[in-house]
């Protein structure tokens, strides 16, 4: 390989692609579950959805995560599975 010829570094296929990272906001989530903006903030103080903190009092939702959850897969806890 000559010195000039670039190197090519090959990621590994399993990573997430940056639209799955994508972070959302409240109003976002709200609308692809259909709750209400209060009831996420319910959910969570009750550690119910998993979240992204990006401040000492914001945070936003990872796409993946609510895809996860739309779909049946993700790691939604009902009230009754948090206080067990």
């Amino acid at each position: 390989m000559k010195a000039s010829e670039p190197t090519v570094i090959q990621f590994p296929t399993a990573v997430a692609s940056p639209s799955e990272d994508r972070l959302l906001t409240y109003a976002e989530v709200s609308a692809m579950l259909g709750v209400k903006v209060n009831t996420l903030y319910t959910w969570v103080r009750r550690n119910q959805i998993p979240v992204v903190r990006v401040g000492p009092r914001t945070v936003r939702f990872r796409l993946s995560d609510i895809r996860a959850i739309c779909d049946g897969r993700g790691q939604f806890q009902t009230q009754s599975e948090s206080t067990t």
